[in-house]
């Protein structure tokens, strides 16, 4: 029983006070409706269907002048046939250029045309090489994906 201590030790119960038991009880149910709760990253994934990851960049060392220049580049190389030479790019402006050379066979990913590449990029501080993946999107875009150092042979 719910109720209050008096001076001589007795307990009597509160008359306005086990009328109201119920009235808050019943409200501190309802507030739990108001509590929100994420679940550990490890429960669920963050992408869905409609929301893709962010997709590679070429390179660190190139900034989107260079892009603008490069990506024709890497979708002439992406179309080339095994037999075709490397296709190459240059921006005059930044003095970097490089090379693209398509890699194995062609394939299909979310309904855009993709394939394997290996890329060289140079300036006049550095050179380097990536691999990713390109897919033609839209009309002459290109994303990018899986772009990292190149591993070699």
């Amino acid at each position: 029983m719910i109720g209050f201590k008096t001076k001589n030790g007795e307990l009597f119960a509160a008359p306005g006070f086990l009328k109201l038991l119920p009235v808050i009880a019943f409200m501190l149910g309802l507030s739990g409706c108001s509590f929100s709760m994420s679940l550990p990253s490890f429960l669920h994934d963050d992408e869905t269907g409609s929301i893709k990851p962010p997709r590679s960049r070429l390179s660190d060392q190139i900034d989107d002048a260079d892009w603008q220049m490069a990506r024709p580049a890497l979708a002439k190389a992406l179309a080339a046939t095994d037999a075709e030479p490397p296709v190459a790019w240059s921006n005059p402006a930044s003095g970097r250029g490089g090379l693209f050379q398509s890699v194995g066979v062609g394939f299909e990913r979310d309904g855009a045309q993709c394939r394997a590449f290996v890329a060289g990029i140079s300036g006049s501080e550095s050179k380097s090489m990536v691999q990713g993946v390109g897919c033609r999107v839209g009309q002459g875009d290109i994303a990018l994906d899986s772009v990292r150092p190149w591993e070699g042979l």
